[in-house]
């Protein structure tokens, strides 16, 4: 069950407050002066909304009250948070509210089913180049687009972002913490995929250079975080023809590497027809 806060310091002090116990929502109750947490932990998700004219006080409680949600209600740590600008709402946002009504509603891919719809959904095999012409298909993998926009990655390190060279694209140590921004027709979306080794500082910095990224792009961009493990198809789908491998621990950067271990063990796991994540998993010796 989705519930929906408001997070303002109209008042004078900073206020989290309930705006509805249930979806779904009048559009009418996101307000371009505030900033709204669209709470729907139980399924793995919280969004905060960002209103054109709130202030940046505002902006940073309201990550800071998402984030905290996730401990309060003891919804699992790898819960995604997904930040969205006034006017950037994505189809999956938009399922929450009554009668949706936008400039893109006609464009794109249609319109995404929340959760309690997709059971009523038609099952279709995914093909990603009938994506474009078949709503129930993007509704069905929550794919915004094919993944054949523009991607950049960069690695966190405490002085700063540093560029992954492409041909090194697709491969995700444990210990570090990375931002992908991605270009596409209608609009950007910053993934920050963060290790389930990376130190406390790491998880710290990834967060920061992230909100700076967005103040660079104008606020513009969608923010997704990515707990290793559970990334998202269409992360998955920015490789292209690769898969993402994903190493359990280690690092990319040059000099931090340590020796492998003699025996590696990976599982691999196709997540649509054309995605493929290989992730290294703890090698365990059989008993004889």
């Amino acid at each position: 069950m989705a519930k929906l806060h408001m997070v303002s310091d109209a008042t004078g002090e900073m206020r989290v407050s309930l705006v509805a116990e249930e979806s779904p929502f009048p559009q009418s109750s996101l307000l371009s002066d505030e900033c709204f947490i669209l709470n729907n932990g139980k399924a793995g998700r919280i969004f905060v909304w960002k209103g054109r004219n709130a202030n940046p006080n505002e902006r940073k409680a309201a990550m800071k009250t998402a984030e905290g949600f996730i401990k309060q209600m003891g919804y699992p740590s790898n819960t995604q948070i997904t930040v969205l600008p006034d006017g950037g709402e994505t189809p999956i946002f938009q399922q929450f509210f009554k009668d949706w009504r936008s400039w893109e509603q006609s464009e794109g891919f249609g319109q995404v089913h929340v959760a309690e719809r997709i059971a009523n959904i038609k099952q279709v095999p995914f093909d990603a180049s009938k994506l474009h012409e078949s709503p129930q298909m993007a509704a069905q993998y929550n794919m915004v687009d094919d993944g054949t926009g523009e991607t950049l990655i960069w690695r966190v390190e405490s002085s700063g972002r540093v560029a992954i060279d492409p041909k090194e694209y697709g491969q995700f140590y444990g210990g570090d913490c990375y931002i992908i921004l991605y270009t596409y027709k209608r609009g950007q979306i910053i993934y920050t995929w963060q290790g389930s080794s990376s130190t406390r500082e790491k998880l710290t910095a990834s967060a920061i250079f992230t909100m700076d990224l967005d103040r660079s792009l104008g606020g513009r961009p969608v923010q997704v975080r990515v707990t290793q493990g559970k990334e998202p198809a269409h992360l998955l789908s920015l490789f292209k023809n690769r898969p993402l491998v994903v190493y359990r621990s280690g690092t990319s950067r040059k000099g931090g590497q340590t020796a492998p271990p003699p025996t590696r063990l990976f599982q691999v796991r196709r997540n649509l027809a054309t995605i493929t994540r290989i992730a290294e998993v703890e090698a365990r010796a059989r008993a004889a």
